[in-house]
């Protein structure tokens, strides 16, 4: 097992193709991606976990930096933040328009310095299920018409 069969497994689509993607499929693949990191997860797949850094144990120059850039969520959000002449690119938050963002009225940055800090995406993780829950029930006002397009 390897860091390549983890993004098999758990990341087998970069974060960048859900773009113009309804936002279900968005948090799907993020929550796909947080439970990928878990603790028997990396193990399976001989990986390391450092400060949100995969590293295949076999290959340590083979590495997945975890971050905004393959974030489903966060893309989508930033690009629909700047897609809408409603918004102000420079002064809103990138994650505006970011389900979570929406949902729970904050951001997702203390469970991702957790993650970070402590190497535990439960977090995280308690926070997609909680919006992937939420969201299937009463999708935010600001994101149902971006999916029901896309439909």
């Amino acid at each position: 097992m390897s860091l390549q069969s983890w993004k098999n497994e758990f990341y087998p689509t970069k974060a960048s193709s859900y773009l113009d993607s309804p936002w279900k499929d968005a948090i799907d693949h993020s929550l796909k991606k947080w439970e990928g990191l878990t603790k028997n997860s990396i193990d399976k797949h001989n990986l390391l976990l450092s400060n949100g850094v995969l590293i295949d144990k076999e290959d340590q120059t083979n590495r997945m930096h975890l971050s905004f850039s393959n974030c489903a969520l966060c893309l989508k959000s930033e690009n629909e933040l700047y897609n809408d002449p409603e918004m102000d690119f420079h002064s809103d938050p990138i994650c505006k328009k970011c389900p979570i963002y929406l949902i729970s009225e904050t951001n997702c940055e203390f469970q991702f310095d957790t993650f970070k800090e402590r190497n535990d995406p439960l977090p995280m993780l308690s926070l997609l299920m909680r919006i992937q829950e939420d969201y299937k029930n009463n999708p935010p006002s600001s994101t149902t018409q971006s999916d029901s397009a896309e439909s």
